[in-house]
């Protein structure tokens, strides 16, 4: 029996593959019942491929029934200067990326993943203590239910309650940056008045500034004629300011709302001014403190468990990590998320073959390590001054083939 902590991304998606193997498992969760796992992510072409033979679905119909807009999820071709409205290429230098890579909904994602499995997950159990047996794993949760397993997955996020017992050294480090997120929904009538011809197709409509980012997402739609409406992700990102930062939070600051964006982001909006920015940036900024948008304040920052702690905790206490349990990146770029998804299918895998864990291991780590390492270094280069930004204008502007361009701005695309 594995038993499985966290019904997040890497939990759900570990929970299918298992369900679709007959191998034995449940999986337990914190929460008193479903609760929505956010706006959108970019999933990348490389998880697709993974993911879809799990999921006994062809390339179209899961894009339109995960992509954020319910058609192809497209994502930006360029960054736009906020206030000259000049178009950065994007596309042509995409580390990594992929035209096929596309825009989903969070909650629509998980909820196909979870498909007949979504019934298994038993709500409402907080992990109390585990121990390791003579035959695996026991678990006792707060609701006084006790269970037993050969396996322990830790899939239970950032602030992993199973990662603080069994490794209090290894701890999240921050890193100088700030982003904030919040939503707003326009009716079509709106959405093709003052969105539409701005951007066009695109799910993703990012804009640079001096050291930040103003960033535009669809995050779901209903293009039903009568009822229909276009839910649009807002953000703003940036380095970390000299001295006394207000929008700067802590790891370990256990005041901080997550939930609730401080006075001083709000005064940081208005202080950009949003009259001043091009459209449609403008349309959605300049009321953004009027209409009481629901927003989240995010934490940065950067975490990966030593391999070497890792396989001792496999052999010692039969527990197993995945998603943002064993590494984090915050928010930026999608890569975490992509990641959650790929632990949870590269451990079903070793699972199914009764292989050893350590291999799951084997297999990852590397991948881990070198998102690891760039995390800090892409958000300082995403969100650059504003004079490296002209020199790359000029560059481009210059021949699309230029080669400082390709190396110096690969990162910039990966919103």
């Amino acid at each position: 029996m594995i038993l499985i902590i966290g019904a997040g991304m890497a939990g759900v998606t570990l929970a299918r593959y298992l369900h679709s193997h007959d191998i034995p498992f449940r999986i337990f969760d914190q929460q008193s019942q479903f609760k929505n796992q956010g706006f959108g992510l970019t999933l990348r072409s490389d998880t697709t491929a993974k993911l879809l033979p799990l999921l006994g679905l062809g390339e179209d119909d899961f894009a339109t029934r995960v992509a954020v807009d319910r058609k192809t999820g497209k994502t930006n071709t360029f960054l736009v200067n906020l206030t000259t409205g000049e178009k950065f290429a994007a596309a042509s230098f995409k580390e990594g990326a992929s035209s096929r890579d596309f825009r989903t909904n969070r909650e629509r994602l998980r909820g196909v993943i979870m498909g007949d499995s979504a019934g298994r997950v038993e709500y409402g159990c907080k992990l109390r203590l585990f121990s390791s047996t003579t035959s695996g794993v026991r678990a006792e949760f707060e609701n006084g239910m006790v269970v037993e397993g050969s396996v322990l997955v830790a899939a239970d996020g950032v602030h992993s309650l199973i990662r603080s017992r069994l490794l209090p050294h290894c701890v999240p480090q921050d890193w100088d940056g700030v982003m904030v997120n919040g939503t707003c929904r326009f009716s079509l009538a709106e959405w093709d008045a003052k969105i539409r011809p701005h951007i066009q197709d695109a799910a993703v409509y990012p804009g640079f500034g001096d050291q930040k980012v103003l960033a535009l997402t669809i995050y779901d739609a209903n293009w039903d004629p009568e009822i229909g409406y276009v839910d649009v992700s807002w953000g703003l990102s940036r380095r970390r300011k000299e001295g006394n930062d207000p929008l700067f939070v802590r790891y370990g600051d256990r005041s901080f709302d997550k939930g609730s964006a401080p006075d001083a982001f709000w005064d940081e909006v208005e202080a950009l001014p949003p009259k001043d920015l091009v459209e449609p940036f403008r349309t959605v900024y300049e009321d953004v403190r009027a209409r009481g948008d629901r927003t989240i304040h995010h934490q940065l920052v950067s975490m990966l468990i030593p391999k070497d702690d890792l396989l001792a905790e496999l052999q010692s206490d039969k527990v197993v990590f995945i998603g943002d349990a064993v590494h984090d990146w915050s928010n930026h770029a999608g890569t975490a998320a992509n990641a959650a998804i790929q632990d949870a299918l590269a451990l079903g895998e070793v699972l199914n073959g009764n292989r050893g864990l350590e291999e799951y291991y084997e297999e990852r780590y590397p991948s881990w390590l070198g998102s690891y390492e760039k995390n800090g270094e892409d958000f300082q280069t995403l969100h650059r001054p504003m004079s490296e930004w002209r020199a790359l204008l000029d560059v481009q502007k210059a021949g699309p083939d230029n080669t400082e361009l390709n190396q110096t701005a690969a990162h910039a695309a990966q919103l």
